[in-house]
């Protein structure tokens, strides 16, 4: 199982990337949600102060809403993953198992030769 520190690591490889106010405004997080860019274009100054606050909300909103998603795609196909290992696991025990029996039999035919080849002068 992935411990917690590990599963925290991938989702800080997830991005997502949100924009608002026609492009000028563009906020990156990971999946942790924490931001990692803000992009805010000269021309937004033109805006007025809270609306770039609220561009930046919303672009946030629209990045954390991508990461999301990115950051349950993965899970989902971990899961995936981890189940069609879970339905190989029982088939390679029973590979194994005939492994070992065919060993044991051709140990006992290597057995059997010898014992013959023993009889030789």
């Amino acid at each position: 199982m992935v411990g917690e520190p590990e599963a925290i690591g991938r989702l800080g490889a997830v991005r997502g990337t949100g924009e608002a106010a026609g492009g000028l405004i563009r906020v990156t997080v990971d999946g942790t949600g924490d931001i990692i860019e803000l992009d805010i274009e000269p021309r937004a100054i033109r805006l007025g102060s809270e609306d770039i606050a609220a561009a930046v909300r919303e672009a946030f909103r629209a990045a954390r809403s991508v990461a999301g998603q990115r950051a349950a795609d993965a899970a989902t196909e971990a899961a995936d993953a981890v189940a069609e290992l879970g339905a190989v696991g029982p088939e390679l025990v029973r590979l194994g198992a005939e492994a070992e029996r065919r060993l044991a039999d051709f140990a006992t035919v290597a057995d059997q030769v010898s014992r013959r080849l023993d009889q030789f002068p």
